[in-house]
């Protein structure tokens, strides 16, 4: 017997020869998802050929016609004649599934080529449950979206009310800073010391970043002799590390650190040095110079 007389629609779909198109419809979505290639790998191809043939010719009604009067219907030892009936095999216990096959199957009365009987499988898994008092929870979702809104509000006011400036006296301004004396530590660094009113004297630096000069105070510390070394520190990134300021005695012009052999000028009484590195007190040497280069005063530490 030749391949294409063994092949027999009815027997690749498993139904009876006088199955109803539904009962065909039925019938075809269950053995494909036994066969579908992509469910079951390669190996089944040729079953899912077969089957697509089968349903190829028997959803035809002209087809079906032609395929039974050529092949009348056999003894009841391969096919089932058309008074024979056989149980029909049940389609998919899932009952997720059952229904809505069902109702697509009654809003289509002719037949199944209304219906995509295959599409949709592989079916996707379920999410797994979300726990009710988060799920739930519409109080909380509220709480987060109006947190987010806050924030970019406050972030948004912030921008707008301190832009970057485009100078370090802008910065320094903009800071609330009027300098009395101040020294670029690079192009990039500059730093200023001001008398902060009440006895007190501060230390503030400007940075150049990418939006513009912006400044912030260090310091601000009680000051009251004529005299002062202080050491303060900038840990905002940049190259140095230590700022060393303070009161020079009358008639000083120049104050030098013996540290990194740093120095700097005097300028209305107060002076400044940034040292590209950190320091402890008792590691700042110090001596106040005349014009002419005689030491004045000189000593170690902070001298308040």
């Amino acid at each position: 017997m030749s391949g294409a007389e063994r092949f027999d629609p009815y027997r690749v779909l498993g139904v009876r020869r006088d199955a109803s198109p539904v009962e065909l419809a039925r019938a075809y979505r269950q053995q494909a998802k036994r066969v579908h290639p992509d469910l079951h790998g390669p190996d089944v191809s040729r079953q899912m050929r077969d089957l697509n043939r089968s349903w190829q010719i028997l959803s035809d009604p002209d087809r079906r016609r032609a395929w039974d009067a050529s092949h009348p219907p056999r003894p009841p030892d391969g096919h089932w004649p058309a008074g024979a009936r056989r149980p029909a095999t049940p389609v998919s216990a899932e009952p997720a599934v059952q229904p809505a096959w069902d109702d697509a199957r009654r809003g289509s009365p002719s037949g199944p080529d209304r219906v995509r009987v295959v599409e949709g499988w592989p079916r996707r898994p379920e999410p797994p449950p979300v726990p009710a008092g988060l799920r739930d929870s519409g109080w909380l979702a509220a709480a987060v979206a109006g947190g987010l809104v806050v924030a970019l509000i406050v972030l948004g006011w912030v921008a707008s009310t301190r832009p970057a400036a485009g100078s370090p006296g802008d910065a320094f301004a903009t800071a609330g800073v009027t300098p009395a004396v101040s020294v670029g530590v690079d192009p990039a660094h500059v730093l200023a010391v001001y008398r902060a009113g009440d006895g007190r004297l501060g230390v503030a630096s400007a940075r150049l970043g990418e939006q513009g000069w912006q400044a912030r105070v260090l310091e601000e510390r009680p000051d009251g002799g004529e005299i002062s070394v202080r050491l303060a520190s900038d840990d905002s990134g940049g190259a140095w590390r230590s700022v060393v300021y303070g009161r020079a005695p009358a008639d000083a012009e120049r104050v030098r650190l013996s540290v990194a052999s740093a120095g700097g000028e005097v300028s209305d009484g107060l002076w400044v040095i940034g040292v590209r590195s950190p320091l402890r007190a008792e590691q700042v040497l110090w001596r106040f110079e005349a014009a002419d280069g005689s030491v004045l005063l000189s000593g170690s530490g902070e001298l308040h």
